[in-house]
């Protein structure tokens, strides 16, 4: 019996977007005083907040975690949930992270009780946003090896 090699592609621009999710205003600053700057020098690479680049390694885990599990017959909704469940060590780095970002910019405990819960809805929308594009890579991908 033939076996097929299952793998979804992880899109940059899919990555992009979920960390997309809060530009702070330093990179915004940076961009314009980019655009003042003569065009011989080479603008300084835009630091991302160490929030994002955890939820960026949060989606490649989760991705790869349902790349290795979609081999098997559970459902796609499965595939997605076991995955994320492997990965949830990284999502709560992610949150910790930006929990962490946000209380450094709060003074007041209300402020820091706010982010905390915005710490908590950021983790609950990345987790959901991950199981809807796992679960249609899934699917897509097992249609697709099924064509070929």
């Amino acid at each position: 019996m033939k076996t097929r090699a299952y793998s979804f592609p992880l899109a940059l621009g899919t990555v992009a977007l979920l960390t997309a999710c809060g530009s702070s205003p330093k990179q915004s600053e940076t961009a314009a005083a980019s655009t003042d700057a003569p065009a011989t020098q080479v603008a300084a690479p835009v630091q991302m907040p160490e929030w994002q680049i955890l939820r960026a390694r949060h989606f490649e885990c989760a991705t790869g975690k349902a790349n290795d599990l979609m081999r098997g017959s559970d459902a796609s909704p499965e595939v997605a949930r076991q995955a994320l469940r492997a990965c949830s060590g990284e999502l709560s780095a992610m949150r910790n992270s930006f929990r962490t970002y946000l209380e450094s910019q709060m003074v007041s405990a209300h402020g820091k009780t706010g982010a905390r819960r915005a710490a908590d809805q950021l983790a609950r929308d990345t987790e959901r946003k991950a199981q809807a594009y796992l679960e249609q890579s899934v699917v897509y991908a097992r249609y697709q090896a099924k064509v070929r």
